[in-house]
């Protein structure tokens, strides 16, 4: 039976004689997913769709479109043990659907369509249920079944993501890499959602292979595979690799794969289990390695091109033997995408393009490139679709000096480009394809979708998103965050939606402090003290005191706050009167931590002592004292946490060339700072905040990502969120926690991140 096909960037349809059935879902977290079979007899099923996520609660629509003779019946399986409707009297080609199962887990929706000659049609289709989504992003898997997936990541400045290497699994499911981190969007690029990986390292790059299968590479030893269209990832060891992190990585099929690190090149022949180190530069070599770059493309399981320096070698038996060639003007090659194994095309750090028609032994270089008023281009990406075809992407500098996107295309191997206009977005960094054709390109803060020769915007943001410095919770439902330009965000729902909170000035709030859902302060750098009562509008309270470095409020009406000159202040009446302490006078106070209204803490560089900070307590709410526990770290004491009057812990800052798994100073006292007991902060030197509720449960944020310990930091256990900054952390209880990041996003945990 013959059977002809249309590849469309959104949609793939089978269309062939006989009785055909077209599925949609609508209404979960990956908005409209599709899948179009055959079945020309009751024997004949279809495969599985693309995944469609939803949880529980949501209402999903189906809708099928069943081609047949006369009248057609339906009969839908929801994959939960509910039914609806029956082969011979059901006519409803929509129907609506609300999963109640709590478990993360994937079923599968089918619906049988069955004609007035009795043939009948069955299609399948995949439905990702995970539990309730309590961020902004529907589908977000929140239910600590895996790794680190008890946290959920909230995108609550709703700001599209810079996508700088991207891979497409279906019209609908795509990953993508920004600043480092690995994203997943199901609804074809309009909206994206972090994925909980078992690294904390950053990601440099990503291949899919279009079954559900993805891999990804990046820093340190960093390699994950997905499977199952990334509901789960695992990570690979690869020896050899302790020096520098993979920089490209190349899918062939769900079993091979290539990667490099700019010096060594490996390959697996069965799906990461194994890998083999197949080539490698040596010291003293003709070579110059680039362990911060090179290239890497690979036609097949045997036949790969590696780009070291300006040179480009290329294996044609899987890595036994390798030939070498030098391209034009010796410049370090950037991208290499290969057509077949003869076609390769290669652009360098100076934005020129080569293209080989040997398989790689001569290089020619493509002359024809558009240059009218272009004084400086930059290539980010070369990408072959076909023999004949090619994708050039990156930005010009027009002689008016102004940057413009590059997208360029060519069907005739470089005799001419065309330009693809529209965007207006600054750069273009990655494509996308689907089935061969390029689908989505990928710019600053914007995706697009590449239809007849013609850009269609998916998601853009114009703004720029603000870095978050400080997070306060307040219950697992009410939560306040502020940062760089003047934001402040508040929720009262658990993080589903977040309000702008934000001051009005674009100033870097240096410390906030809430109470309620309406009530907060905030201190503006350089500017005086706000407080708000409606949880919107902003103003200084009567007389102010100025020189306030931090804040801390515990009630509506109690508020510590600490400054410049040793200065600390008091207010019992909800900032109309303020009360001076009576402090040593030698710390700048930068963090305050209050109890009560007779006891609080204080942290701050020593002014006689540069380099030094100074612990200072007050237990009678008026006079202050310096307290000295035992060893202190070089550099004193940085953070405090105070769950209780009785309960201290203290954080040490580890020296500025200290090793990253270093493990920092920390003290815990549980006589209100009497007496103190030495701990051990996790293999993280560079520990920026901490959080307690206790003296036995306690969570610090690092390099490598967030801390958590449950019995009083005698061992520790790496939560993930790492390179993101997590800077701030707030704990509610032991199961509830807020940690707020410095690229903008916030993480909530109901499960104590497990």
């Amino acid at each position: 039976m013959a059977c002809n096909r249309w590849r469309n960037p959104t949609r793939h349809l089978l269309a062939c004689a006989g009785l055909s059935l077209n599925l949609i879902a609508c209404g979960g977290g990956g908005g409209e997913s599709s899948i179009n079979r055959l079945n020309p007899a009751p024997t004949v099923n279809a495969q599985s769709a693309s995944l469609q996520e939803t949880w529980p609660g949501n209402p999903v629509t189906f809708k099928a479109d069943c081609v047949g003779t006369g009248s057609r019946h339906y009969k839908w399986d929801f994959g939960d043990g509910s039914t609806e409707g029956s082969s011979s009297a059901f006519d409803k080609a929509e129907v609506s659907h609300t999963y109640t199962t709590s478990s993360d887990t994937v079923l599968t929706v089918t619906v049988q369509c069955t004609d007035d000659t009795g043939q009948s049609g069955v299609v399948r289709m995949s439905v990702h249920v995970g539990p309730e989504a309590l961020a902004t992003v529907a589908g977000l898997s929140c239910s600590g079944t895996g790794f680190a997936q008890g946290w959920c990541r909230q995108f609550p400045q709703n700001i599209t993501p810079t996508i700088t290497r991207a891979a497409a699994l279906t019209a609908f499911t795509q990953f993508g890499i920004s600043a480092g981190h690995l994203l997943k969007s199901v609804d074809g690029g309009v909206s994206w959602r972090a994925v909980p990986l078992p690294t904390t390292q950053r990601l440099n790059d990503l291949s899919a292979f279009q079954d559900n299968t993805a891999w990804a590479a990046g820093d340190g030893n960093a390699v994950i595979k997905t499977s199952d269209g990334g509901i789960s990832w695992t990570a690979q060891n690869i020896e050899g690799n302790d020096t520098f992190g993979f920089k490209h990585i190349v899918s062939i099929d769900p079993q091979t794969a290539w990667i490099t690190n700019g010096i060594s090149t490996w390959r697996t022949t069965d799906g990461g289990q194994t890998w083999t180190m197949l080539d490698t530069i040596v010291p003293g070599s003709p070579i110059t390695p680039r362990p911060e770059g090179g290239a890497l493309t690979a036609f097949s399981r045997d036949i790969a091109w590696v780009g070291s320096g300006a040179t480009i070698r290329r294996t044609t038996d899987g890595g036994a033997h390798w030939q070498s060639s030098t391209v034009g003007q010796g410049i370090f090659i950037e991208s290499l995408s290969a057509a077949s194994d003869k076609i390769v095309w290669a652009a360098d750090a100076n934005s020129v393009v080569y293209l080989s028609q040997d398989g790689g032994t001569s290089w020619a270089v493509s002359t024809s490139l558009p240059t009218s008023n272009v004084i400086a281009r930059q290539i980010n990406r070369v990408l072959a679709t076909s023999a004949d075809s090619a994708w050039l992407l990156g930005v010009v500098r027009a002689s008016g000096g102004t940057d413009q996107p590059v997208l360029w295309f060519t069907n005739d191997r470089g005799a001419h480009w065309q330009a693809i206009n529209g965007a207006d977005t600054p750069s273009f960094f990655d494509l996308a394809t689907l089935e061969g054709q390029v689908a989505w390109v990928y710019g600053s803060s914007s995706v697009y979708r590449l239809a007849s020769d013609s850009l269609q915007k998916v998601a853009s943001s114009s703004a720029l998103p603000s870095g978050l410095s400080v997070i306060k919770a307040i219950s697992d439902q009410i939560a306040w965050a502020a940062g760089d330009l003047g934001t402040v965000l508040r929720t009262n729902n658990g993080g589903r939606d977040w309000v702008d909170a934000s001051i009005g000035s674009h100033v870097p709030i240096v410390s906030m402090s809430a109470v309620s859902a309406t009530s907060a302060w905030a201190l503006p750098m350089e500017q005086g003290l706000l407080k708000t009562t409606d949880g919107t509008t902003w103003s200084a309270p009567p007389a102010a005191p100025g020189s306030l470095m931090t804040i801390d409020a515990l009630g509506a009406d109690l508020v510590w706050g600490g400054g410049t000159g040793g200065k600390i202040v008091k207010t019992t009446d909800g900032g109309a009167s303020w009360i001076t302490q009576n402090t040593p006078g030698n710390a700048h106070v930068q963090l305050i931590k209050g109890v009560d209204a007779h006891t609080a803490w204080a942290l701050g560089p020593n002014i006689q002592t540069p380099g030094v900070w100074l612990l200072l307590r007050t237990t009678d709410g008026l006079n202050w004292q310096t307290v000295s526990p035992p060893n202190p770290p070089p550099t004193g004491w940085h953070n405090i946490s105070t769950p209780s009057k009785q309960v201290i812990w203290l954080l040490g800052e580890s020296t500025p060339f200290s090793p990253i798994d270093t493990p920092v100073a920390l003290l815990l006292s549980e006589d209100g700072g009497e007496t103190w007991m030495q701990r051990q902060g996790p293999a993280d030197a560079r520990l920026r905040s901490i959080t307690s509720t206790d003296a036995r449960n306690l969570w610090v944020s690092g390099a490598q990502g967030l801390w958590r310990s449950t019995d009083g930091a005698l061992s520790w256990q790496l939560q993930g969120l790492g390179g993101e900054g997590a800077v701030s952390v707030s704990a509610v209880n032991p199961q509830t926690l807020w940690a707020a990041s410095r690229i903008g996003t916030i993480y909530k945990t109901i499960t104590g991140g497990n």
